[in-house]
């Protein structure tokens, strides 16, 4: 339970919801696992238990009773007995209220002396300091009249009883204030402790954060001079292109057009590096992530490719760019380990179902030389992933290569 006096700790201006004041968190039960509300219940089994033995002991030898004892009397002190020991499973949800009734028909029926005394210790250990202030006030106060009226001690002297049961309530206070206490000052050391967490998660996150900035640097400084140097040299190439055959010259323009092309998508792919995919805007248009496009330049290349591409309108720009370059790679690794073998494409996407993809292709004993080997399949699942979705490769039965994956819909 949240109380007033609480030890502060470093997250509790945040976290402190407006209902957590000092006159409405008295019966408030602050949120607690399984676990802890398990070890709740032992705790309050053991209390009934504890009230019961209280309660048998008194039934079992009453010692001097009231003047105003009797049949009736007893009959109404065993069932008090047993309904104070029943309302003690209650004793956590309405501490200050419970304690009050119990108090009160003890100075009536003192076989609930004991059980008022477990209500009392649970105010203190459970509520504020307010509610434990007018609850302990409201047992010293019932003292006198216990003595007076209806309690064993009634025929010893007066002020050596109401001092007995003045300490006995004291003790009980004193104790449950002092559980309190230990375990306001163990749940501002946890949440310290998850402070402390939270803030070195934070330092490895910047360490993280500008490892992959010092990746991403070093791989744009290499690889962008050498794209730059390609680019360049096909632009010589083609400002002689009356010199050359025609059939060369195209090739050339191709290959400073993809090479343009390489270094802006190496570009947007060290802002994803530095930054996180999905955590920005996309440099380039995610309308520009034409699947058809991207099949018809596999196909110009000379792969084989049997395409189906249904996928609704309005997926978000950062789903579309991880589905653009899933399919592109899966086709550069069809492309490196099958280059002779047809390869089917299906993707598909809607609201309801999310986007799957999904490509095979027979398994074949040739290979290409188109990049560095085993890190194709490896970085599409990272990046799957990391979107949320699953990806699932292998060889079939039916003697192919298939791929599939599942990517969440987000919408635009």
């Amino acid at each position: 339970m949240r109380t007033p006096d609480r030890l502060p700790s470093m997250d509790d201006t945040r976290r402190r919801s407006p209902t957590s004041s000092a006159g409405g968190d008295m019966n408030a039960r602050r949120p607690r696992s399984t676990a802890d509300g398990a070890q709740a219940r032992w705790f309050d089994i053991g209390a009934m238990a504890i009230a019961a033995l209280m309660v048998g002991l008194w039934i079992r030898d009453p010692a001097p009773l009231p003047a105003y004892s009797g049949p009736i009397y007893d009959v109404i002190s065993c069932v008090a007995g047993a309904a104070s020991i029943a309302a003690l499973w209650w004793r956590r949800r309405f501490p200050l209220v419970l304690a009050c009734a119990l108090l009160v028909c003890s100075t009536l029926l003192p076989v609930v002396s004991g059980p008022s005394l477990v209500a009392l210790f649970t105010v203190a250990g459970h509520s504020s300091l307010r509610p434990t202030i007018w609850a302990t006030l409201l047992a010293l106060c019932s003292t006198p009249v216990q003595v007076v009226v209806g309690s064993p001690l009634r025929d010893t002297d007066f002020w050596r009883g109401v001092l007995a049961l003045s300490l006995a309530i004291l003790l009980v206070v004193g104790w449950g204030i002092a559980l309190r206490s230990r375990r306001q000052v163990l749940e501002s050391l946890q949440e310290r402790a998850r402070a402390l967490a939270r803030e070195r998660d934070l330092v490895a996150d910047g360490a993280r954060r500008a490892e992959r900035e010092e990746i991403a640097r070093d791989v744009h400084d290499s690889l962008a001079h050498r794209l730059s140097l390609i680019s360049m040299s096909a632009g010589a190439l083609n400002y002689r292109r009356e010199e050359i055959p025609a059939e060369l010259a195209e090739q050339i323009a191709t290959l400073q057009g993809n090479s343009r092309a390489a270094l802006g998508e190496l570009r947007s792919a060290i802002g994803d590096i530095r930054t996180g995919i999905g955590s920005r805007e996309f440099s380039i248009d995610p309308a520009n992530f034409d699947l058809l496009d991207l099949v018809e330049d596999a196909q110009d290349s000379g792969q084989e490719i049997d395409e189906t591409i249904t996928i609704s309108a309005g997926l978000s720009p950062t789903t579309t760019r991880i589905v653009y370059r899933t399919v592109q790679e899966l086709l550069t690794n069809a492309r490196k380990h099958s280059p002779d073998q047809r390869v089917h494409v299906r993707a598909t996407g809607d609201r309801d179902t999310g986007v799957r993809i999904m490509m095979a292709n027979a398994l074949s004993g040739t290979t290409t030389e188109v990049g560095p080997p085993g890190f194709g399949l490896v970085g599409v699942a990272e990046r799957v992933k990391m979107h949320g979705g699953r990806l699932t490769a292998g060889p079939t039965a039916a003697g192919q290569f298939e791929v599939n994956v599942w990517l969440p819909w987000k919408d635009r």
